[in-house]
């Protein structure tokens, strides 16, 4: 089974008090989260499931998400 890159950045940091930990804690958790190639499908994913996920995550998932580009 392939390494989930991005699940692995979730949990490889103490994300702090600036960010919406509501969704850092739910995307790590989520085992239906993919392992996005890019922010688009990111979003796409995040919208299918907004049930699971309060209004304010596609700010603190594209924080998480530009994050994640920066470093890799």
């Amino acid at each position: 089974m392939a390494e989930h890159k991005f699940r692995v950045f979730l949990l490889s940091r103490d994300w702090g008090p600036v960010l919406d930990l509501q969704f850092v804690a739910q995307a790590r958790a989520d085992d239906t989260l993919p392992d996005p190639v890019s922010w688009a499908e990111l979003e796409a994913y995040i919208k299918q499931a907004s049930s699971a996920y309060h209004p304010e995550t596609l700010l603190a998932a594209n924080q998480v998400w530009q994050t994640y580009v920066e470093e890799r």
